[in-house]
């Protein structure tokens, strides 16, 4: 019996060794990707270019980024999009844009044009972009 609860108590022992390991090195990652710990950005007085990147097909992300761009250039903004080849011709139709991009072609030319700000809401791990 003493055998068997010495063996318990070392498992128990690894355990809480392994926990405390775990956590640890969440903290550690924690640290690393801190937002406060990156370099700090120039960041423009004031935004008058934007581009948004929309990689999905559904129309619903297709009615939240039009009536987001409407409603910055209504405030001046210069807006563009970028989107997939398939999603292409729902935003050319949209007299607010100032220019819609295929990402999967156009990527040399979006880099020329000096965006103060790039914004993808639908960002995932995917290869469009």
């Amino acid at each position: 019996m003493s055998a068997l609860s010495f063996i318990n108590g070392i498992k128990g022992f690894v355990k809480l060794l392994n926990r405390r390991r775990i956590k640890s090195h969440k903290v550690r990652l924690g640290k690393k990707y801190d937002a406060q710990n990156f370099v700090k950005i120039q960041r423009p007085e004031k935004i008058k270019k934007v581009l948004l990147v929309d990689c999905q097909l559904g129309f619903g992300d297709f009615l939240y980024f039009a009536g987001l761009a409407r409603k910055l250039s209504c405030h001046g903004v210069c807006v563009s999009v970028g989107t997939i080849g398939s999603a292409l011709d729902r935003y050319k139709n949209q007299p607010y844009l100032c220019a819609v991009y295929d990402i999967e072609r156009d990527a040399g030319s979006i880099n020329g044009e000096n965006y103060d700000l790039i914004f993808d809401l639908t960002y995932v791990n995917i290869n469009y972009w």
